[in-house]
Order: structure tokens, then sequence, then C-alpha cells
């Protein structure tokens, strides 16, 4: 009997984790929840900052996904909020910038990427380009600390995005040519040369550091870097319409439990 409860356990647990995401997230529901990473980035000519992400319509908030900026002296950033029109903003300090508006539909996973080469900076939405903006140059790498999430900039603190991040990958070469459509990564992209920052938030909640996948290993911490920051949470529930509920993700998996275990339990006596 034992096993069969521990049967209808794992097959209930099964039905709740979103067959869409990894097997964990980042839960950004805060304005200034914020993970600071431990050291910059060099990107040199060419660059790509990617994430796969899910804007919450309980929050519906545009803000920051990425940035490492250092006052009139660089700036990688990647901003965004889900809608009709959305928002999706890349830029490069010293280079360009591309700003497009299409539309992000709440509550699912979408793929974002800001690409730079040695002719344009472009902006793409689950694969398709949806900017670009001529442009050629050094990335102005400096001495900004990278963070994921609100940052505090330009003389004040600026909001996170409201939602879910399934991952986060920054590069020194540009993944995705110009003018054309892709298939996203399927999952969790691997760490290669070019990997600069490679995050999957994968912690168990609770955690206070985010561990970087790639080779350079730097790591990031939660709730800190200015005063009024806090920490995202990490978690592997996102509920429908976007809104994580652990609590009720384990009533679910309780109630599923024991309606199999006694499914079975009958079924057995009636043997």
């Amino acid at each position: 009997m034992r096993k069969i409860v521990v049967l209808g356990i794992g097959l209930a647990v099964a039905m709740v984790l979103p067959a869409s995401a990894s097997a964990g997230v980042a839960y950004f529901a805060d304005p200034y929840d914020t993970i600071q990473v431990s050291q910059g980035t060099t990107l040199g000519t060419a660059a790509t900052i990617e994430a796969r992400i899910l804007f919450s319509s309980s929050i519906d908030r545009v803000g920051y996904i990425f940035c490492e900026w250092f006052d009139s002296y660089e700036d990688k950033t990647l901003r965004a909020g889900g809608g009709n029109p959305g928002t999706l903003h890349g830029y490069f300090f010293n280079l360009a910038g591309v700003y497009p508006s299409p539309s992000i539909t709440m509550d699912t996973w979408h793929h974002l990427a800001i690409v730079l080469d040695n002719s344009a900076v472009r902006a793409y939405l689950d694969g398709t380009q949806v900017a670009s903006q001529p442009t050629a140059g050094d990335v102005a790498d400096w001495d900004g600390l990278p963070y994921i999430g609100a940052i505090n900039r330009d003389y004040g603190n600026q909001q996170s995005f409201g939602g879910y991040l399934d991952w986060l990958r920054v590069s020194d070469v540009a993944r995705y040519p110009n003018g054309t459509s892709f298939t996203p990564p399927s999952g969790q992209p691997a760490n290669d040369a070019n990997t600069q920052l490679l995050f999957y938030f994968d912690e168990a909640p609770g955690s206070t550091t985010a561990v970087d996948q790639s080779s350079y290993h730097r790591n990031g911490t939660l709730g800190v870097g200015f005063g009024e920051a806090t920490s995202p949470e990490f978690t592997s529930v996102v509920a429908q319409g976007g809104v994580p509920s652990l609590a009720f993700a384990g009533v679910v998996v309780l109630g599923l439990a024991l309606a199999a275990a006694g499914a079975l339990t009958l079924a057995m006596r009636r043997v």
C-alpha cells in the first residue's frame, strides 16, 4: 500500500508542475526585486542578451530584465513588459538602441533577445526579428556590476519587470543572424566559449545566491546593491494567471494524491 500512495503522490506532482518551464524559475513580484552579479561582462564588438520570460498579468509592470551600467561609461540593457502593445527595449552605450512595441502575450513563456554585431543592434521576440538599428563599434565595457531585475541608475531606483525568469544568458557573440527567424532554445542553453553569464534559477526556495553556470562563475546575490533592494523568489510553481502559490500547489498535490490512493485502494479491495 505504501508504494501505491507514493506512486499517487508522484503522479500528482507531475500534474502540478508546468511542462513549459524548467525545474526552477525566479519570480520577480516586487518592483525592486533584484539580483546583483559579482562581476561585469566583457563583450567587445558583438553581444547577445537573451532570456526566457513570462510576464504576469497580476503585476503588469514594465521594467529591467538585465542591466550593466556605469554612469556615462557603460550601459548594456534589456528592458521589457507584456501587453498589446508590449515593450522590448535594448541598448548598448555609445552605439545604438532598439525600442519596438510588439504585442507580447501575458502569462505565456516568451524568448527575448537583443543582438549586436558589426552592422546593427536587433531585437527578437520568440525567434522573430522585430527591430533593427544600424550601428558599428565596440561595446563600452567598464566597471559596472550587472543586475538582473531592478537597478539603481540615473540617480534613482529603476523597477524590475513583473513575472518569471526561466533562464538568462549574456554572450560575447551575435547568436542570431540579421533578418532571419530562428527557433529559440527549447530548454536551458548550454555553456560555451562565448557565454559570459548564464543563470538557470534552479536554486532551492529561500536561497540568497544565484549560480552563474558560465565558466566565469560570476554568481549573483539576491536583494542587495541599493537601499530598497528586495529579493526575488526561487520557485518551481507557476500557477494559472502567472501567480505563484506554493500553498495552493500543496493542496492540489495532496488532494490528487489522496484521490489516487483512495481509488487504487478501492480497486484492490474489489479484487
